[in-house]
């Protein structure tokens, strides 16, 4: 997975860096556009005050203007108040565009990661931010946006220094500036997903994009199912041949080993572990999040998320986020999942052995029949 995944990652990390600068472009573009939007509100607002005075009353004059009447000052108020609502509400569409650096992805690329006083990703409790992925998509893209934004100043000072006009300086530096400068290809995000590819897992989080990933993916990946899949037959093998002896060297365990019994220790084992994958999903969410408190995420979800995972179901809805996993989390996450697809195989294994002994195969089964059938054309074909 870690070699796999290196690979598969060094191929995938320039694409990504180009779609995260393509994202901060537009939402610099953006945000020019607010500029330009703002200044003619505020112009357009100016002029708010004299059109309520000549729908007050279309003949009125600034200097025959009867400021006794009663009805004057409420209406302008209120004609005021609606109308600087109505241009504000152009300038406050598009407002969206601080909610685009949560578009940058991390899913190949791993950036540095800097840490302002008063962050730490150990300790959050209720007041956590969610609003990000996760603590270190955060920093993430914190260091994402600043390097872009130094670059895009230098550059912009750069078309000023060739001579180019303010908003030509500013389309300069927005087209060419670049946030990638000090990030690299993620290695244990590659090997996260190598490891899903493997065990068929595939959460769909995220997949290849470039020819070069999609091929190393139909290639090795599929080679590295099918080797999974015999190492994982074989493991399950030998530990359940391991157990079953244990079993049988006391008479109290001695039932364990076959029938009913056995089925039920195995799906017991497999139930037991799901239970224990959660709790510890639990907890890594906890640190790579920023909170203290595990009611945060839910034992429900959490249930559910190794279910989806140990039956290699993969629906995406939960799942490990890549731009958080280090390499140390392949150490002890994947041999969780692991050892839990081995209870799963041996649980399967006794089930069909206890179906197979209760219900018992006919006494002519088809293989039988087909040795029949050929002696019987063997014999038509000897009388002829």
């Amino acid at each position: 997975s870690l070699l796999f995944g290196y690979g598969l990652a060094r191929l995938e990390a320039p694409g990504e860096m180009e779609s995260n600068d393509a994202t901060l472009r537009k939402i610099y573009q953006d945000y020019i556009d607010y500029q330009v939007e703002q200044e003619a509100v505020r112009n357009a607002i100016e002029n708010v005050h004299p059109e309520c005075l000549v729908e007050f009353d279309d003949n009125v004059t600034f200097n025959a203007l009867n400021y006794s009447n009663p009805d004057l000052f409420p209406y302008l108020d209120t004609c005021y108040r609606k109308k600087a609502e109505d241009r504000y509400a152009t300038l406050g569409a598009r407002e969206y565009y601080a909610s685009l650096f949560l578009l940058l992805d991390f899913n190949w690329l791993s950036c540095p990661r800097s840490y302002d006083e008063g962050e730490n990703p150990g300790v959050g409790g209720k007041d956590a931010d969610f609003t990000y992925r996760s603590f270190d998509q955060r920093l993430q893209t914190k260091y994402y946006v600043t390097e872009f934004n130094r670059e895009f100043l230098n550059l912009s000072e750069e078309g000023q220094a060739m001579g180019l006009e303010e908003a030509d300086a500013i389309e300069y530096g927005v087209q060419r500036a670049s946030g990638g400068a000090g990030c690299k290809a993620h290695i244990a995000a590659g090997a996260l997903f190598w490891f899903t590819v493997m065990t068929t897992i595939g959460y769909g989080n995220t997949a290849p994009v470039t020819d070069g990933g999609r091929a190393l993916v139909f290639t090795l990946g599929f080679v590295s199912i099918i080797a999974f899949t015999a190492l994982i037959g074989q493991a399950g093998y030998v530990i359940l041949t391991i157990v079953d002896h244990a079993f049988q060297q006391r008479r109290w365990s001695k039932p364990l080993s076959r029938g009913l019994p056995a089925v039920l220790f195995w799906l017991a084992a497999l139930v037991l572990w799901m239970v224990f994958f959660a709790q510890m999903a639990r907890v890594y969410d906890a640190r790579r999040r920023g909170y203290d408190d595990l009611s945060l995420y839910a034992f429900k979800d959490a249930i559910w998320f190794a279910y989806i995972t140990m039956t290699t179901v993969g629906f995406g809805d939960i799942h490990l986020s890549h731009e958080e996993f280090v390499v140390a989390d392949m150490f002890y996450l994947p041999l969780i999942v692991l050892l839990g697809f081995v209870w799963l195989a041996n649980f399967a294994l006794k089930l069909s052995v206890f179906l197979m002994e209760l219900f018992p195969a006919d006494e002519n089964p088809l293989e039988d029949l087909l040795v029949r059938q050929q002696e019987g054309n063997r014999n038509d074909e000897t009388s002829t």
